[in-house]
């Protein structure tokens, strides 16, 4: 029961992040593979925007510094979903959902 449970939530979330995947491919690239002249401009924007290029740490003031953070992190999330490869998918749900071989207290009786 369990491996079976395992399994079903590593399709799932397979899924997930493909079709999550897709959506962002389908708003940012051409079917080349590289940004649309649209996306060239929101991008550089949300670069800007996401202080890609600064340091995120700003002296005596955390608040600040987790701002920055945060912004950084949802242009490192947009990138990774335009350049997720299959592979790297079945990885993070692998790393999600890991098949361990330890018992737990909901696994069938036998």
């Amino acid at each position: 029961m369990r491996k079976w449970l395992i399994d079903q939530l590593r399709r799932g979330e397979r899924w997930k992040h493909e079709n999550r995947r897709r959506a962002f491919q389908a708003c940012f690239l051409a079917s080349s593979g590289q940004p649309t002249g649209e996306a060239e401009i929101v991008l550089g924007d949300l670069r800007r925007f996401c202080k890609v290029q600064d340091s995120s740490f700003v002296p005596g003031d955390p608040y600040a510094t987790a701002l920055n953070e945060g912004r950084r992190e949802v242009w490192n999330r947009i990138l990774a979903h335009l350049y997720l490869s299959d592979d790297t998918i079945a990885q993070i749900v692998e790393q999600t959902y890991p098949d361990t071989s330890v018992g737990s207290a909901f696994d069938d009786e036998e």
